[in-house]
């Protein structure tokens, strides 16, 4: 008997579960545009507020849609919890291709990171373990805005050279690497930091793509 009781709490549970996950996910896709479905969820607090916000990774699943080069439009949708479900805050539904800038004649993978840390977006291309661009965005009111950016160039994991530009203090860094027979981790860096003009802030909904985005003033 108390077998059976036992058994039928975890069905139960496990169709609840089911359920809430079927609902959350249709409730997620409401707010996607015709031809676009969800690629991947990342979860987290955006505005400090405590409670968990979405961003949705999406891409288009129409061919009609795919640029001239073959390569399919990808995208954010950034989703703030406000306590009663979720709300869009803003979205860019090309940011995240994949150009060919990245990787030119190499014919490696580009492959992508989208996080959630100490309430910031984080945006994360890497090319094997050749070079690296890393976007921060940081979302409040109505719209989330570039506020950092990190790029390295790297030989087998081992940075060689890295610009850092901090958009709120108007400053960039350059980093090179005075010992190419580093390994990993064991770089010694000659740093040259500079005062950069910023003129506007750069709103995520308004970039073309993020590795054509010029950022290095």
């Amino acid at each position: 008997m108390h077998t059976q009781i036992r058994y039928g709490l975890i069905l139960l549970i496990a169709t609840a579960t089911l359920y809430a996950s079927g609902r959350r996910v249709q409730h997620l896709r409401s707010f996607l545009p015709e031809h676009y479905v969800v690629a991947e969820e990342v979860y987290g607090d955006l505005n400090g507020d405590g409670l968990e916000d979405c961003v949705l990774v999406v891409q288009s699943d129409s061919p009609a849609s795919a640029h001239t080069d073959g390569t399919i439009p990808e995208g954010i949708v950034v989703l703030i919890n406000n306590g009663n479900g979720y709300a869009k805050l803003t979205e860019n539904l090309g940011i995240l291709r994949k150009d060919t800038m990245m990787h030119q004649d190499s014919g490696a993978e580009t492959t992508l990171d989208v996080k959630i840390s100490d309430g910031d977006l984080l945006i994360t291309y890497s090319l094997s373990q050749t070079r690296r661009r890393c976007f921060t965005f940081r979302c409040a009111d109505t719209t989330c805005t570039l506020i950092a950016y990190d790029g390295s160039e790297l030989t087998n994991g081992r940075i060689d050279s890295q610009c850092c530009i901090r958009f709120l203090t108007k400053e960039k860094l350059i980093k090179v690497n005075k010992n190419k027979n580093a390994q990993p981790g064991e770089e010694v860096f000659r740093l040259r930091w500079k005062q950069i003009a910023v003129n506007k802030q750069i709103e995520l909904a308004e970039i073309e793509s993020l590795l054509t985005l010029a950022v290095a003033n």
